[in-house]
């Protein structure tokens, strides 16, 4: 099993997020998307994206579909775990050589 390893808790404009298809997801999940944005709209966003910082902002790695409905009811900022994949990979490698995972 990976474990995640998160840098820092952040609200991030959704403006610097990048890596969804927001055509796919305009076409193809409407009765999804629908039922996303309602959800968001009755309980807020509970739980955080997670992101991992890029050199021209950050890349969305959970959840695009509740991130595109969020973007949809225009929502300015989101929370997000920032990723440190890196820090994942040496501490994955770790445990497997002491036979922990």
């Amino acid at each position: 099993m990976r474990r995640k390893l998160y840098e820092q808790y952040k609200i991030i404009g959704v403006n610097e997020i990048k890596g969804i298809n927001e055509r796919m997801y305009s076409e193809c999940y409407h009765e999804k998307l629908e039922r996303a944005k309602r959800a968001i709209k009755k309980y807020g966003l509970l739980e955080p994206f997670e992101v991992e910082k890029i050199s021209n902002g950050y890349k969305l790695i959970s959840h695009p579909l509740r991130f595109y409905a969020a973007k949809q009811l225009n929502y300015k900022a989101v929370p997000c775990l920032i990723r440190k994949p890196e820090y994942e990979i040496i501490l994955y490698k770790t445990l497997k050589n002491l036979n922990m995972d």
